[in-house]
């Protein structure tokens, strides 16, 4: 069992070619030769999630893993045993973008979180993109307002698509932080990944580690700790 499971946090533009740097990492933790991938589309529910699902699947297949959409999209098939179920075969788990709102309400204290905690003790890798990323954090920026998330990244709030943020925005972050709270901005079809406690980052973008006492910039390639 892992000291901490292993996650992956993307800024968004997920199943698309720049993201596919990020993927190819990601399919190589897992020792099959051919990675079951479960794409989760409960964030996608207000448009269309069976949709989300096709590229999810469309683009790990490409990537040589064998990929399927488990259709859990909101509280009630987050609690269907049989939906529940289908996550069991899954090397990685991959939570597209949408609205996180939708995800949050879906996932929290329900069956399929309980599950997907259970599986990432046992090694299953976990992964999320925009609002997938951001569900994972402590604490969730969204709307002009911050929730509690789903805490599986302790200390920590998601901002996706940061690359669309200025120097003054992140100026504002950095005395906006709380104690103890770091905001992880991560561009688009960039994601960092931890394992054994570090995150690494891949991608075209960079990754900003933000705190009350300053932000710093790691470049595909580079690695982070967090407090």
């Amino acid at each position: 069992m892992p000291a901490q499971p292993v996650v992956a946090l993307v800024g968004g533009d997920e199943f698309m070619e720049p993201a596919e740097a990020f993927d190819r990492e990601l399919l190589a933790l897992v020792e099959a030769e051919t990675p079951n991938v479960a794409i989760l589309p409960a964030a996608a529910k207000a448009n269309n999630p069976y949709l989300a699902a096709a590229h999810g699947i469309s683009h790990f297949r490409k990537l040589g893993a064998d990929p399927y959409g488990v259709m859990i999209v909101d509280k009630v098939t987050a609690d269907a045993p049989v939906l529940v179920a289908e996550l069991a075969g899954a090397d990685i788990v991959y939570l597209p973008g949408g609205n996180p709102t939708d995800l949050l309400e879906s996932l929290h204290h329900s069956a399929a979180w309980k599950r997907l905690l259970e599986m990432a003790d046992d090694g299953v890798v976990l992964a999320g993109s925009s609002a997938g990323a951001m569900v994972f954090g402590e604490r969730m920026a969204f709307g002009g307002g911050e929730s509690e998330a789903l805490g599986l990244v302790a200390g920590v709030t998601v901002l996706p698509h940061f690359e669309r943020a200025n120097a003054e925005r992140v100026e504002q972050l950095i005395r906006a932080a709380p104690v103890g709270m770091t905001y992880l901005g991560i561009d688009g079809a960039t994601g960092c990944l931890r394992v054994n406690g570090e995150w690494r980052v891949t991608g075209p973008g960079r990754v900003q580690v933000i705190t009350k006492d300053g932000a710093e910039a790691v470049e595909s390639g580079g690695v982070f700790q967090l407090p």
